[in-house]
């Protein structure tokens, strides 16, 4: 826990510095509003399940965590987060992003995947994923193109927005502490806050399911990311994980 408050201390540091100098150079009119949210966004619900599909797509903001799950419910479909650098209106700040549920929950499959996916199908040099996975997470930055056919190079355009990410997860959060109490099953913030006999965050006469995901695919077509993981943080991926390059991506160490 020390540690990844390290990570994150230190994350902030650097994204914030970089954004800072990144804005500076900007004229002022072209510096928008922006959307501040110091906790967390969910595609899904706190509680309460959802039937269908979650999705949830960034063109802007400066967020402590995005979920494309439940915070501590289930998903019946498929689970998405877009951080979608290609349409920004502004620059976009993520301490961290998870591709499953954050505290209790399962996720399932769809019908069909997410048509903003772009490096899937069947042919060669594409990811072969169907409708059989359960969360999707996708990182994209504006490009141009310079050359054509084999000699063609994409790269980052000059009037890109900024994406700034801490930690990516393919899986999703599970770093709580569960445990039976004397029947009854609870989840704290962490050992430390049971030993300290503080209010656990959820009680149930049942067993909570954890946050695992079966199959989890990332799609990173660009942004500054300080550290990507295919699986949970706290979370098990008990099939596959697939993790596709398309084009540099900053700062990027890969677990």
């Amino acid at each position: 826990m020390k540690t990844d408050r390290l990570y994150a201390i230190r994350f902030r540091f650097i994204a914030v510095s970089c954004l800072l100098l990144a804005l500076s150079l900007m004229p002022s009119s072209l510096v928008n509003a922006q959307i501040v949210i110091r906790g967390n966004v969910y595609g899904g619900g706190n509680a309460g399940d959802v039937e269908g599909s979650t999705a949830v797509t960034m063109h802007a903001g400066d967020v402590n965590a995005v979920f494309a799950g439940a915070r501590m419910a289930n998903v019946q479909g498929s689970a998405f987060v877009h951080v979608d650098g290609e349409h920004a209106s502004n620059y976009i700040v993520i301490n961290k992003v998870f591709g499953g549920n954050d505290i209790a929950g399962t996720i399932g499959t769809s019908d069909e995947i997410p048509t903003e996916l772009t490096e899937v199908g069947t042919e060669e040099g594409k990811n072969n994923i169907d409708k059989t996975w359960n969360a999707f997470v996708r990182i994209s930055t504006k490009t141009t193109t310079t050359g054509t056919g084999d000699e063609a190079v994409v790269s980052e355009a000059e009037d890109a927005k900024k994406i700034y990410i801490g930690q990516l997860f393919g899986g999703g959060n599970g770093d709580y502490y569960y445990c039976n109490n004397g029947g009854t099953h609870e989840i704290y913030e962490s050992e430390q806050a049971f030993k300290e006999e503080k209010d656990p965050i959820a009680t149930s006469t049942t067993d909570f399911t954890r946050p695992n995901l079966g199959k989890t695919y990332l799609e990173l077509l660009g942004g500054s990311i300080v550290y990507a993981y295919g699986g949970g943080n706290n979370a098990t991926i008990t099939e596959r994980t697939v993790i596709a390059l398309k084009i540099q991506v900053r700062w990027l160490t890969v677990s």
